[in-house]
Protein backbone atom coordinates (compact mmCIF):
# COMPACT_ATOMS: atom_id res chain seq x y z
CA UNK A 1 0.00 0.00 0.00
CA UNK A 2 1.23 3.57 -1.08
CA UNK A 3 -0.34 6.40 1.50
CA UNK A 4 -1.25 9.40 -0.68
CA UNK A 5 -3.19 11.40 2.13
CA UNK A 6 -0.71 14.18 1.51
CA UNK A 7 0.83 15.81 -0.86
CA UNK A 8 4.88 15.29 -0.43
CA UNK A 9 7.72 17.49 -0.64
CA UNK A 10 10.52 16.83 -2.71
CA UNK A 11 13.50 19.17 -2.80
CA UNK A 12 11.74 22.43 -3.61
CA UNK A 13 8.71 20.64 -5.24
CA UNK A 14 5.36 20.13 -3.38
CA UNK A 15 3.77 17.26 -5.29
CA UNK A 16 -0.09 16.71 -5.08
CA UNK A 17 -2.95 14.83 -6.90
CA UNK A 18 -4.95 16.66 -9.49
CA UNK A 19 -7.97 14.55 -8.11
CA UNK A 20 -6.63 13.52 -4.63
CA UNK A 21 -8.40 10.31 -3.29
CA UNK A 22 -6.23 11.31 -0.12
CA UNK A 23 -5.95 7.68 1.19
CA UNK A 24 -3.69 5.05 0.99
CA UNK A 25 -3.90 3.39 -2.55
CA UNK A 26 -2.27 0.24 -4.11
CA UNK A 27 -0.31 -0.23 -6.93
CA UNK A 28 -3.61 -0.79 -9.47
CA UNK A 29 -5.31 1.98 -7.52
CA UNK A 30 -1.99 4.56 -7.98
CA UNK A 31 -2.34 3.72 -11.55
CA UNK A 32 -6.51 3.85 -12.43
CA UNK A 33 -6.17 7.30 -10.63
CA UNK A 34 -3.04 9.24 -11.73
CA UNK A 35 -1.46 9.31 -7.92
CA UNK A 36 1.67 11.77 -8.54
CA UNK A 37 1.94 11.08 -4.97
CA UNK A 38 1.62 7.02 -5.32
CA UNK A 39 4.14 7.32 -8.33
CA UNK A 40 6.88 9.52 -6.80
CA UNK A 41 6.85 6.76 -3.50
CA UNK A 42 6.84 4.12 -5.85
CA UNK A 43 9.66 5.30 -7.76
CA UNK A 44 11.71 6.19 -4.48
CA UNK A 45 11.59 2.45 -3.67
CA UNK A 46 13.53 1.37 -6.83
CA UNK A 47 15.80 4.73 -7.26
CA UNK A 48 16.84 6.65 -10.32
CA UNK A 49 19.26 4.26 -11.84
CA UNK A 50 16.72 1.48 -12.10
CA UNK A 51 14.20 4.32 -13.42
CA UNK A 52 17.02 5.09 -16.30
CA UNK A 53 17.73 1.94 -17.35
CA UNK A 54 13.80 0.85 -17.57
CA UNK A 55 13.00 4.12 -19.58
CA UNK A 56 16.48 3.57 -21.68
CA UNK A 57 14.89 -0.45 -22.67
CA UNK A 58 11.77 1.27 -24.10
CA UNK A 59 14.10 3.36 -26.50
CA UNK A 60 12.59 6.96 -24.66
CA UNK A 61 16.31 8.00 -23.91
CA UNK A 62 16.72 8.40 -27.39
CA UNK A 63 15.45 9.34 -30.72
CA UNK A 64 13.11 6.88 -31.78
CA UNK A 65 14.33 5.03 -35.19
CA UNK A 66 12.14 6.19 -38.60
CA UNK A 67 13.25 7.11 -41.83
CA UNK A 68 12.68 10.62 -41.46
CA UNK A 69 15.29 12.96 -41.15
CA UNK A 70 12.98 15.49 -38.93
CA UNK A 71 13.23 13.17 -36.01
CA UNK A 72 14.36 14.36 -32.64
CA UNK A 73 14.92 12.79 -29.50
CA UNK A 74 13.58 13.16 -26.43
CA UNK A 75 13.79 16.64 -23.80
CA UNK A 76 15.18 14.74 -20.78
CA UNK A 77 16.20 16.11 -17.02
CA UNK A 78 19.76 17.88 -16.90
CA UNK A 79 20.47 15.56 -13.39
CA UNK A 80 17.81 12.59 -13.50
CA UNK A 81 19.78 11.61 -9.49
CA UNK A 82 18.41 15.28 -8.10
CA UNK A 83 15.44 14.65 -5.94
CA UNK A 84 13.35 16.81 -7.63
CA UNK A 85 14.00 15.41 -11.23
CA UNK A 86 13.66 11.63 -10.45
CA UNK A 87 10.24 12.71 -8.29
CA UNK A 88 9.14 14.63 -11.63
CA UNK A 89 10.25 11.95 -14.29
CA UNK A 90 8.34 9.16 -12.26
CA UNK A 91 4.64 10.94 -13.14
CA UNK A 92 5.91 12.07 -16.42
CA UNK A 93 6.92 15.21 -15.72
CA UNK A 94 10.44 16.80 -16.69
CA UNK A 95 10.60 15.38 -19.82
CA UNK A 96 9.06 15.71 -23.74
CA UNK A 97 8.75 13.19 -25.84
CA UNK A 98 7.29 13.84 -29.38
CA UNK A 99 3.81 11.51 -30.00
CA UNK A 100 5.69 8.80 -32.00
CA UNK A 101 8.47 8.33 -29.42
CA UNK A 102 5.78 8.06 -27.00
CA UNK A 103 3.86 5.57 -29.11
CA UNK A 104 6.51 3.75 -29.45
CA UNK A 105 7.23 3.12 -25.98
CA UNK A 106 4.01 2.08 -25.26
CA UNK A 107 3.52 -0.43 -27.79
CA UNK A 108 4.78 -3.24 -25.75
CA UNK A 109 2.04 -3.00 -23.22
CA UNK A 110 -0.14 -3.70 -26.19
CA UNK A 111 1.74 -6.43 -28.32
CA UNK A 112 2.62 -8.61 -26.10
CA UNK A 113 5.95 -7.24 -25.25
CA UNK A 114 7.65 -5.99 -27.85
CA UNK A 115 9.66 -2.66 -28.51
CA UNK A 116 9.38 -2.68 -32.32
CA UNK A 117 11.14 0.13 -33.95
CA UNK A 118 9.11 2.49 -35.70
CA UNK A 119 8.95 2.22 -39.61
CA UNK A 120 7.19 3.74 -42.46
CA UNK A 121 7.89 0.56 -44.40
CA UNK A 122 5.59 -2.04 -45.04
CA UNK A 123 6.89 -4.64 -42.68
CA UNK A 124 8.86 -2.36 -41.12
CA UNK A 125 11.18 -3.16 -38.53
CA UNK A 126 9.66 -6.58 -37.25
CA UNK A 127 12.95 -8.47 -37.23
CA UNK A 128 14.99 -6.04 -34.96
CA UNK A 129 11.92 -6.25 -32.42
CA UNK A 130 13.33 -6.77 -28.05
CA UNK A 131 11.77 -8.54 -25.46
CA UNK A 132 10.88 -5.93 -22.84
CA UNK A 133 8.06 -7.41 -20.68
CA UNK A 134 6.62 -11.42 -20.27
CA UNK A 135 3.08 -11.84 -21.91
CA UNK A 136 2.37 -12.37 -18.15
CA UNK A 137 3.01 -8.59 -17.44
CA UNK A 138 1.13 -7.45 -20.80
CA UNK A 139 -1.29 -8.85 -19.43
CA UNK A 140 -1.68 -7.40 -16.13
CA UNK A 141 -0.84 -3.93 -17.70
CA UNK A 142 -3.66 -4.31 -20.05
CA UNK A 143 -6.14 -5.33 -16.81
CA UNK A 144 -4.95 -2.07 -15.25
CA UNK A 145 -5.56 -0.16 -17.70
CA UNK A 146 -8.92 -1.69 -18.43
CA UNK A 147 -9.00 -0.15 -14.96
CA UNK A 148 -8.40 3.59 -15.85
CA UNK A 149 -10.62 3.90 -19.05
CA UNK A 150 -13.83 1.91 -16.14
CA UNK A 151 -13.10 3.65 -12.96
CA UNK A 152 -10.02 5.69 -13.43
CA UNK A 153 -8.71 8.95 -15.20
CA UNK A 154 -9.60 7.58 -19.05
CA UNK A 155 -13.43 6.86 -18.07
CA UNK A 156 -14.49 9.56 -21.35
CA UNK A 157 -12.37 7.11 -23.69
CA UNK A 158 -14.59 4.14 -23.06
CA UNK A 159 -16.93 3.37 -25.59
CA UNK A 160 -19.37 0.27 -25.26
CA UNK A 161 -18.77 -2.97 -26.63
CA UNK A 162 -14.63 -2.03 -27.79
CA UNK A 163 -12.92 -2.69 -24.84
CA UNK A 164 -11.06 -0.03 -24.46
CA UNK A 165 -7.35 0.19 -22.71
CA UNK A 166 -5.30 3.10 -21.90
CA UNK A 167 -4.19 5.73 -19.92
CA UNK A 168 -4.22 9.47 -19.63
CA UNK A 169 -1.25 11.88 -18.98
CA UNK A 170 -1.47 15.61 -17.85
CA UNK A 171 0.85 17.87 -19.27
CA UNK A 172 1.41 21.62 -17.28
CA UNK A 173 1.80 24.69 -19.35
CA UNK A 174 4.20 26.81 -17.82
CA UNK A 175 3.48 30.12 -19.02
CA UNK A 176 -0.15 30.20 -18.20
CA UNK A 177 -2.04 28.05 -15.66
CA UNK A 178 -3.85 25.79 -18.26
CA UNK A 179 -2.98 21.38 -18.22
CA UNK A 180 -2.97 19.84 -21.24
CA UNK A 181 -4.72 16.21 -21.05
CA UNK A 182 -3.85 13.21 -23.87
CA UNK A 183 -4.79 9.68 -23.52
CA UNK A 184 -2.76 6.80 -24.66
CA UNK A 185 -4.98 3.34 -25.43
CA UNK A 186 -6.02 0.40 -27.95
CA UNK A 187 -8.64 -1.91 -28.29
CA UNK A 188 -9.90 -4.84 -27.32
CA UNK A 189 -8.28 -5.24 -24.20
CA UNK A 190 -7.82 -8.88 -24.89
CA UNK A 191 -6.04 -8.65 -28.22
CA UNK A 192 -5.11 -5.13 -28.82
Amino acid sequence: LIDAREPIKVGRTRIRDYHAKNKWMTVAEVLTYSSNIGSVKIAQLFGSQLQQAFFNKLGLLKAPTIELPEVTGPDLPNDWDKPHDFARVSFGHSFALSPLHFTQAMLPLFNGGFVVPASLRKGGNMGNRERVFSIRTTRQMRALMRMVVLHGSGQRADVDGLGVIGKTGTAEKYNSNGRISSFVGAFPAQDP
